[in-house]
């Protein structure tokens, strides 16, 4: 079993890996700003990642995608939204927050 300073290891190499984001709405992407990327104190082997979506549009729109990308620029993380599960965003909003959540763990497979 990992010990718990290898799952904080863990956590923080991810949290200096992380170094970009997009959006997705129909078939164009959009830079998406990290606003923060906080390791929870309640729940110390737990991560999340507030990403702040502001649109180019004046219309609604539904978030349908959204990628992670490294500091090499290579895909980390590729999060597609189910329909009906989607973030949307109307023209009186100046925009949304995204979280992601990371949740580090060691499991025995069989």
């Amino acid at each position: 079993m990992l010990t718990e300073s290898a799952l904080q290891s863990y956590l923080k190499h991810t949290k200096r890996t992380i170094s970009s984001a997009k959006y997705k709405i129909g078939s164009t992407y959009y830079e998406a700003e990290i606003d923060r990327i906080v390791m929870l104190e309640n729940a110390p082997s737990t991560m999340e990642i507030y990403l702040v979506i502001s649109p180019p549009v004046n219309t609604e729109v539904e978030i349908s995608e959204v990628c992670l990308y490294d500091t090499s620029g290579n895909l980390f993380l590729k999060n597609v939204e189910k329909e009906g599960k989607r973030l949307k965003i109307n023209p009186l909003q100046e925009g949304g927050i995204y979280v992601l959540t990371f949740e580090f763990e060691d499991k025995e497979v069989e």
